[in-house]
């Protein structure tokens, strides 16, 4: 009797996907990805300063741009949250030393009405990454609003389901 066992393919498909799903997370959240995102947003930051200054604004808003989707996007919905704490201080040098990344900053964060910061700060259990990601908003807030200048920031948070504010 030679019976061998077969899987129905459903099965098997719903098997392999989860699977999938599974090994490409654990690549996405690995420690040596953080480590290695760590390390070029360090090499960047020392190479700012010699840049034109043309070249020096645009590579500020790319690299504020790029650290805001890992640290907010992917980092902050990990299992394992070690390295965010490192990475929001070097966006958070970043923030403080150039007002042209706070604005970048502030502006990614709005283009979902401030959703995805708001599901961080108010449904992750993780007490880290919650404490983090409001210092680095926080930080945001301060560089741009300031007293005596000229300009005034203002937006307001909208449920997009009902589509009124939330405050």
């Amino acid at each position: 009797n030679d019976v061998k066992p077969r899987v129905p393919p459903p099965h098997y498909q719903e098997v392999w996907e989860d699977n999938s799903s599974f090994l490409f997370a654990r690549q996405i959240y690995s420690l040596e990805f953080f480590k290695f995102v760590q390390e070029i947003l360090k090499e960047s930051y020392t190479l700012l300063p010699s840049l034109p200054h043309e070249t020096r604004y645009l590579t500020e808003s790319s690299m504020t741009r790029i650290s805001a989707k890992i640290v907010l996007e992917v980092l902050a919905h990990a299992y394992y949250n070690d390295p965010i704490k490192a990475l929001t201080e070097q966006l958070s040098k970043l923030v403080s030393s150039s007002e042209a990344a706070a604005n970048e900053l502030l502006n990614y964060t709005l283009e979902d009405n401030f959703m995805s910061v708001m599901k961080i700060l108010l449904k992750c259990p993780e007490k880290e990454t919650r404490s983090a990601v409001g210092k680095l908003i926080s930080e945001v807030v301060v560089k741009l609003i300031t007293p005596g200048r000229p300009e005034t920031f203002s937006f307001e948070i909208v449920d997009e389901k009902k589509g009124a504010p939330l405050y």
